[in-house]
Protein backbone atom coordinates (compact mmCIF):
# COMPACT_ATOMS: atom_id res chain seq x y z
CA UNK A 1 0.00 0.00 0.00
CA UNK A 2 2.86 2.56 0.73
CA UNK A 3 4.50 2.47 -2.33
CA UNK A 4 1.17 2.77 -4.20
CA UNK A 5 0.44 6.18 -1.92
CA UNK A 6 4.10 7.57 -2.61
CA UNK A 7 3.81 6.97 -6.53
CA UNK A 8 0.36 8.31 -6.36
CA UNK A 9 0.28 11.99 -8.34
CA UNK A 10 -2.79 13.14 -5.69
CA UNK A 11 -1.50 11.19 -2.45
CA UNK A 12 2.01 11.94 -2.76
CA UNK A 13 1.70 15.67 -1.94
CA UNK A 14 -0.19 14.36 1.46
CA UNK A 15 3.21 12.45 2.59
CA UNK A 16 4.67 14.05 6.25
CA UNK A 17 7.29 13.11 9.06
CA UNK A 18 5.13 14.21 11.89
CA UNK A 19 1.43 14.44 13.31
CA UNK A 20 1.96 17.78 15.29
CA UNK A 21 0.02 20.84 15.54
CA UNK A 22 1.09 23.27 18.00
CA UNK A 23 1.22 21.95 21.29
CA UNK A 24 -0.69 19.00 20.75
CA UNK A 25 0.94 15.98 19.16
CA UNK A 26 1.50 12.15 18.59
CA UNK A 27 4.48 10.31 19.09
CA UNK A 28 5.70 6.67 18.05
CA UNK A 29 6.82 3.36 20.10
CA UNK A 30 10.74 2.55 19.45
CA UNK A 31 9.23 -0.19 17.49
CA UNK A 32 8.09 1.84 14.69
CA UNK A 33 11.52 3.91 14.65
CA UNK A 34 15.08 3.33 13.67
CA UNK A 35 17.83 5.84 14.96
CA UNK A 36 15.01 8.20 16.26
CA UNK A 37 13.43 8.64 12.77
CA UNK A 38 9.67 6.73 11.11
CA UNK A 39 10.54 3.43 10.01
CA UNK A 40 9.20 3.78 6.26
CA UNK A 41 8.78 0.03 6.09
CA UNK A 42 6.27 0.22 8.75
CA UNK A 43 4.83 3.53 9.23
CA UNK A 44 3.01 6.32 6.80
CA UNK A 45 1.59 9.42 8.17
CA UNK A 46 -0.45 11.43 5.41
CA UNK A 47 -1.93 14.74 5.97
CA UNK A 48 -5.27 15.51 4.74
CA UNK A 49 -5.02 19.25 4.84
CA UNK A 50 -2.80 19.34 2.07
CA UNK A 51 -5.17 17.37 -0.33
CA UNK A 52 -8.06 19.35 1.14
CA UNK A 53 -7.02 22.92 0.78
CA UNK A 54 -8.19 26.33 -0.74
CA UNK A 55 -5.43 26.08 -3.73
CA UNK A 56 -6.74 22.49 -4.54
CA UNK A 57 -10.85 23.20 -4.69
CA UNK A 58 -13.41 26.17 -3.82
CA UNK A 59 -14.62 25.82 -0.12
CA UNK A 60 -12.64 22.73 0.45
CA UNK A 61 -14.03 20.50 3.45
CA UNK A 62 -12.63 20.15 7.17
CA UNK A 63 -10.68 17.32 7.71
CA UNK A 64 -8.64 15.81 10.32
CA UNK A 65 -5.01 16.71 10.88
CA UNK A 66 -3.49 13.42 10.29
CA UNK A 67 -4.29 9.83 8.66
CA UNK A 68 -1.64 7.06 9.80
CA UNK A 69 -0.66 3.54 8.83
CA UNK A 70 0.95 1.05 10.02
CA UNK A 71 1.97 -2.02 7.94
CA UNK A 72 1.88 -5.14 10.26
CA UNK A 73 4.09 -6.91 7.91
CA UNK A 74 3.89 -10.08 9.70
CA UNK A 75 0.37 -10.48 10.64
CA UNK A 76 -0.23 -8.82 6.86
CA UNK A 77 -2.71 -6.21 7.42
CA UNK A 78 -2.61 -2.41 8.21
CA UNK A 79 -3.72 -0.51 11.51
CA UNK A 80 -5.31 2.71 10.60
CA UNK A 81 -5.51 5.76 12.98
CA UNK A 82 -7.17 9.05 11.88
CA UNK A 83 -6.30 11.76 14.24
CA UNK A 84 -7.87 15.59 14.97
CA UNK A 85 -5.10 17.33 17.00
CA UNK A 86 -6.20 20.40 19.08
CA UNK A 87 -4.67 22.46 21.28
CA UNK A 88 -6.98 24.41 23.58
CA UNK A 89 -7.40 25.29 27.17
CA UNK A 90 -11.18 24.13 27.80
CA UNK A 91 -13.84 22.33 25.95
CA UNK A 92 -15.50 25.20 23.77
CA UNK A 93 -13.64 24.62 21.26
CA UNK A 94 -13.75 20.49 20.87
CA UNK A 95 -17.88 20.59 19.76
CA UNK A 96 -18.68 16.97 18.14
CA UNK A 97 -20.62 18.09 15.29
CA UNK A 98 -17.28 20.00 14.21
CA UNK A 99 -15.02 17.30 14.92
CA UNK A 100 -17.40 14.37 13.72
CA UNK A 101 -17.54 16.18 10.33
CA UNK A 102 -13.87 16.19 9.84
CA UNK A 103 -13.60 12.26 9.96
CA UNK A 104 -16.78 12.20 7.63
CA UNK A 105 -15.19 14.18 5.27
CA UNK A 106 -12.57 11.13 4.56
CA UNK A 107 -15.21 8.40 5.45
CA UNK A 108 -17.48 9.84 2.98
CA UNK A 109 -15.02 11.32 0.10
CA UNK A 110 -11.34 10.65 0.94
CA UNK A 111 -11.44 6.96 0.80
CA UNK A 112 -14.01 6.05 -1.79
CA UNK A 113 -12.37 8.57 -4.30
CA UNK A 114 -8.70 6.51 -3.44
CA UNK A 115 -10.87 3.33 -2.85
CA UNK A 116 -8.77 1.17 -5.23
CA UNK A 117 -5.77 1.88 -2.82
CA UNK A 118 -7.72 1.60 0.53
CA UNK A 119 -9.99 -1.19 -0.16
CA UNK A 120 -7.38 -3.39 -1.73
CA UNK A 121 -5.92 -4.14 1.92
CA UNK A 122 -6.96 -5.87 5.18
CA UNK A 123 -6.90 -3.28 8.63
CA UNK A 124 -6.50 -5.12 11.95
CA UNK A 125 -7.28 -1.18 13.80
CA UNK A 126 -9.28 1.43 12.70
CA UNK A 127 -9.40 4.04 15.47
CA UNK A 128 -10.37 7.50 15.82
CA UNK A 129 -8.49 10.05 18.19
CA UNK A 130 -9.39 13.35 19.38
CA UNK A 131 -5.35 14.33 20.87
CA UNK A 132 -6.24 17.46 23.18
CA UNK A 133 -4.13 19.38 25.44
CA UNK A 134 -6.57 19.72 27.37
CA UNK A 135 -7.10 18.79 30.56
CA UNK A 136 -3.67 20.69 31.37
CA UNK A 137 -1.09 18.04 32.58
CA UNK A 138 -3.55 15.17 31.76
CA UNK A 139 -0.46 13.84 29.10
CA UNK A 140 0.72 12.47 33.01
CA UNK A 141 -2.58 10.81 34.26
CA UNK A 142 -3.22 7.31 33.57
CA UNK A 143 -6.41 5.96 31.37
CA UNK A 144 -9.15 6.13 34.55
CA UNK A 145 -7.76 9.34 35.89
CA UNK A 146 -7.91 11.12 32.98
CA UNK A 147 -10.79 9.79 31.51
CA UNK A 148 -12.22 11.02 35.39
CA UNK A 149 -10.95 14.49 34.63
CA UNK A 150 -12.96 15.15 31.63
CA UNK A 151 -16.18 13.47 33.13
CA UNK A 152 -18.44 15.76 32.50
CA UNK A 153 -16.89 17.80 29.67
CA UNK A 154 -17.37 17.86 26.02
CA UNK A 155 -14.47 15.29 25.58
CA UNK A 156 -16.68 12.91 27.91
CA UNK A 157 -19.65 13.04 25.78
CA UNK A 158 -17.67 11.48 22.99
CA UNK A 159 -17.54 7.89 23.80
CA UNK A 160 -21.84 8.07 24.46
CA UNK A 161 -22.06 9.40 20.72
CA UNK A 162 -23.39 7.43 17.78
CA UNK A 163 -20.16 5.40 16.11
CA UNK A 164 -19.08 6.22 12.50
CA UNK A 165 -18.83 3.46 9.73
CA UNK A 166 -15.73 2.67 8.16
CA UNK A 167 -14.26 -0.50 6.27
CA UNK A 168 -17.70 -1.88 8.12
CA UNK A 169 -16.03 -1.63 11.35
CA UNK A 170 -17.89 0.58 13.92
CA UNK A 171 -15.25 3.15 14.97
CA UNK A 172 -15.56 6.08 17.88
CA UNK A 173 -14.02 9.26 18.56
CA UNK A 174 -11.50 8.94 21.22
CA UNK A 175 -10.50 11.30 23.18
CA UNK A 176 -6.75 10.97 24.39
CA UNK A 177 -4.31 13.54 26.24
CA UNK A 178 -1.04 14.79 23.81
CA UNK A 179 1.25 13.07 23.61
CA UNK A 180 -0.41 10.48 21.88
CA UNK A 181 2.01 7.48 21.92
CA UNK A 182 1.43 5.28 18.70
CA UNK A 183 3.05 1.85 19.06
CA UNK A 184 2.37 -1.52 16.49
CA UNK A 185 0.41 -4.11 17.05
Amino acid sequence: MFDKIINHPELFGMLCHECTENNAKVEFDNSLLIHNDLDSDKILILKPDNFYHSIRMHNPPPSPDCLILINCIEKEYYDLYLIELKDVKDTKELKYKIVVEKFNTMIEQFFPKFEAIFNAFSYGTIIFYLVTTYPKGSAQLSNDDYHSRIAGSALDAYGSRKPLKLFNKAVFIQPKPSPLTITSS
